[in-house]
């Protein structure tokens, strides 16, 4: 689901990129309202910056989710290395299970 969000993303902010450049171009070759231009400019500007931000934080729950999944599979790992069920404490065991303690 976040892959296809990112590539969205990305796929948005190219064209915003490519159109906002091919208009500072043209804005240097043709006479334009400056007004206008403005205007424009800042439209493209905002579409760009929305879809970045849009990125980022897709990028930032991706990062979250690759975190979790490591966490997971050490806890897995540890986990399975039990020979046996548990019969006492086992301090490698508690610190892969436990995420945060509050006292």
């Amino acid at each position: 689901m976040l892959r296809g969000s990112r590539d969205t993303c990305s796929t948005i902010r190219s064209p915003v990129t490519e159109l906002t450049r091919q208009y500072v171009e043209e804005n240097a070759r043709v006479k334009f309202d400056q007004a206008e231009y403005q205007l424009r400019y800042a439209s493209f500007e905002a579409r760009y910056e929305k879809a970045k931000g849009r990125l980022e934080k897709i990028e930032e729950q991706r990062q979250a989710r690759r975190i979790k999944r490591e966490q997971l599979e050490t806890f897995l790992t540890t986990l399975l290395r039990q020979d046996s069920a548990l019969t006492e404490f086992d301090e490698d065991l508690w610190i892969a299970v436990i995420d945060k303690v509050t006292v």
